[in-house]
């Protein structure tokens, strides 16, 4: 019989390597670390990212488009008019102001002028009668004159305060009519913009 000489290695027991060669599970084997596994019958594993967790776009618009020329120009326009209605108001508060304080200072000086004269009045009437020189007599008369004269100041005045507080309304109203203006104004931009037909042109196409 002819010598073989790996009869004698091939009569000793395996080694660990070669078992596990033999069933399959040396180093090129899947499961280890690095490598890709082959699945029998099926696809190669992969280890990118799962497309259910991937985000998806909105499909609705963050930003609304923005108006028309035309729009805007109706917008501007319309608020102008409110500015303008506001600025008329408290031009013309400021004139009436003018007016009734140049007319209580005229009405001071008319009662001053008043008081003056009915203490001359009285001073010549009693000087007829011996008594102008009078303490007590001249005394009087000038107290009561000048009590005559500060009511009369304080009706002016009382008047006065009256009427300025009527053109100060008269500008608070113009301005919480164009604060509420302004208001309306912003909301029908808002609702121009967010009109369906120009978020979503292609929607018109399938209303009846």
């Amino acid at each position: 019989m002819a010598y073989n000489p790996y009869e004698r290695e091939s009569a000793l027991p395996m080694s660990s390597q070669q078992a596990l060669a033999q069933t399959g599970l040396g180093p090129l084997a899947g499961g280890q670390p690095g490598l890709r596994r082959f699945i029998p019958g099926g696809e190669e594993e992969s280890k990118t990212t799962d497309p259910a967790e991937t985000p998806k776009p909105d499909p609705y618009p963050t930003v609304l488009p923005s108006l028309s020329a035309a729009q805007l120009g109706q917008l501007s326009e319309r608020r102008r008019l409110i500015d303008e209605r506001l600025k008329q108001a408290e031009a013309e508060s400021e004139r009436r102001r003018t007016l009734v304080e140049a007319s209580a200072a005229r009405s001071r000086e008319s009662a001053e002028r008043q008081s003056q004269r009915s203490i001359q009045d009285f001073m010549r009437e009693a000087g007829g009668r011996g008594l102008a020189r009078s303490p007590m007599v001249a005394g009087r008369r000038a107290r009561r004159a000048g009590e005559d004269l500060r009511l009369q100041y304080g009706e002016i005045d009382t008047q006065l305060s009256t009427e300025i507080a009527a053109l100060q309304d008269l500008v608070s109203r113009a301005e919480n009519e164009r604060s509420i203006g302004i208001a309306q104004i912003e909301q029908e931009r808002v609702n121009m913009q967010a009109d369906l037909n120009r978020l979503f042109p292609a929607g018109s196409m399938y209303r009846s």
